[in-house]
């Protein structure tokens, strides 16, 4: 809290509450062996709410609910994790598990398989082997509640009234896109934090994002449904995946196919923008909506389009994509624009002595340069930090502050990552913080780096700076906000990225090994 206002309120789950003082019992964790805990017979999950060994009420579990194999993998890849409580009481000199029955249940089977019916033995077993560290799981920190009456109200809020909302799809796809950047671009690493079923849902991440913005961008919108294709709660993305990359009607209509991670058009950008702002619109109209129903076949989709969305501009041919800013580029470079005075698809001739389709292909970005000044350069660096790096001396800010924002902030993690690894200070950042894991944020680290003896004080400046959320624009949370472009638009301005990176930059000199010419 602000201002230094330190006093808990601690809820009491009868009614009462209690300021400060001695902890309350649902915030304490106690180790108790697994082995030892006792499910609990009168558990409302199960059909049988009489006493009985684990063993039955384990094979009841397994019966009747299908998601708890899924479970007990879950556990057995990733450990067991702590984000929600287990309750138990103290009973008849055993503890018995009010809350978590399920979890401890799946604990108990990859600790001891036989507990499983004959017929699925084989499945757990094959499970428990895959279990790095079955040590770790014999013992775990729980909650003991003073009674099931004191827990009732939690458990029954738990279970009846989720405290947590489900992302919509957006949002999803936004927190997937904030990990990738995290992560340093690798899908593999990012599939792995977020425990994400395969690659193939960050590249649908990275594709559903792109369709978003290219519909937030078409300027044949109105305010007001602009503001209702920008809304992530109520906009139905899944249904525009639909038309434009799952039906053939669309992408026929349309003339876009997926290659990968890319959007490509094949049309002129006229023609695209016309086609693909009367379905947008479609979907966000008040009266009759397009909704998944209504196109869940071809050709209902055909129909539609044909009903529905008049198009004036000559079709063309073209080889555009769609950049992860939502803008229309040519599909073999993003320095040129789409030529919309000839209607066609070809990109504008680059002047003469400049790339196609490169940094340089743009008066204007040739004028302005990137981010970082041409004067500084990196005398030695892994290739993708050498990659960012140079790529944020010609990207302009002007042109493509998204991609700049982005860019700044994984070059900031990259850097912080590597310098820790120059300089052989894993072992210090995993004694600081118990575990690596828990170090894996951005922020960690820079906490880390600010206690080092030798950082440099201007550096220490910067990270200090970096915190100082409530009187400076020049944040972490900020930076953080850059992956999120809906909501950081107002901020992704060429003044604004240049003032982060004048702050950024005496840290920058002191993570990576720059050379001013």
């Amino acid at each position: 809290m602000q201002g230094g206002f330190k006093t808990r309120i601690l809820w009491n789950y009868r009614g009462m509450t209690t300021n400060g003082g001695d902890m309350h019992w649902s915030e304490k964790r106690h180790l108790l062996s697994v082995r030892a805990m006792k499910l609990w017979h009168r558990n409302p999950r199960l059909v049988k709410n009489v006493p009985r060994p684990t063993r039955e009420i384990i094979g009841e579990i397994l019966e009747h609910d299908k998601e708890f194999g899924d479970l007990v993998r879950g556990i057995a890849v990733e450990g067991f994790q702590y984000f929600d409580m287990v309750v138990v009481v103290h009973e008849n000199n055993r503890y018995v598990v009010i809350e978590g029955n399920r979890r401890v249940a799946a604990l108990k089977l990859l600790l001891d398989p036989s507990l499983a019916p004959r017929t699925k033995r084989p499945t757990y077993r094959r499970l428990s082997a895959e279990v790095r560290d079955t040590h770790a799981l014999e013992k775990i920190r729980v909650t003991i509640a003073p009674s099931v009456l004191d827990a009732s109200a939690f458990i029954t809020r738990r279970h009846t009234k989720p405290p947590i909302r489900k992302w919509e799809p957006l949002m999803q796809y936004h927190w997937t896109l904030d990990r990738l950047a995290e992560c340093g671009g690798d899908i593999s690493e990012t599939v792995r934090v977020c425990a994400l079923q395969g690659d193939a849902e960050v590249h649908d991440a990275l594709v559903g994002i792109k369709l978003h913005r290219l519909a937030i961008a078409m300027t044949g919108l109105t305010d007001a449904e602009r503001t209702a294709v920008a809304d992530p709660y109520g906009f139905p993305i899944t249904t525009l995946e639909r038309a434009v990359l799952k039906h053939d009607a669309g992408k026929k209509f349309l003339g876009v196919k997926q290659q990968g991670d890319d959007l490509i058009i094949e049309t002129s950008p006229s023609y695209f923008e016309q086609a693909f702002t009367s379905l947008v619109r479609l979907l966000v109209r008040e009266v009759s909506p397009m909704t998944s129903r209504t196109i869940s076949t071809n050709e209902q989709l055909d129909d539609v389009i044909r009903a529905s969305c008049p198009v004036t501009a000559e079709r063309g041919t073209g080889a555009f994509k769609v950049s992860m800013e939502g803008q229309i580029v040519p599909a073999r470079g993003v320095g040129a624009t789409p030529n919309r005075a000839t209607g066609t698809g070809q990109p504008p001739q680059a002047e003469e002595g400049t790339k196609p389709g490169g940094p340089s292909g743009s008066a204007k970005q040739r004028r302005e340069r990137g981010l970082i000044p041409q004067s500084l350069r990196l005398r030695s660096a892994p290739p993708r930090i050498n990659a960012v790096f140079n790529d944020l001396k010609y990207i302009s800010p002007s042109a493509r502050p998204n991609t700049v924002g982005v860019m700044l902030r994984v070059l900031l993690d990259l850097a912080v990552t590597h310098y820790i690894e120059e300089k052989n200070l894993k072992n210090d950042l995993i004694a600081a913080f118990g575990t690596y894991e828990k170090a894996r944020e951005l922020k960690p680290r820079l906490t880390f780096l600010l206690k080092r003896i030798g950082l440099d004080d201007g550096a220490k400046r910067t990270i200090q700076k970096l915190f100082r959320e409530e009187v400076n624009f020049v944040t972490l949370d900020t930076l953080n906000m850059f992956v999120h472009s809906l909501h950081a638009m107002p901020l992704l301005t060429k003044s604004k990225l240049d003032s982060f990176w004048q702050a950024l930059q005496p840290l920058f000199m002191e993570l990576l090994d720059i050379d001013v010419a």
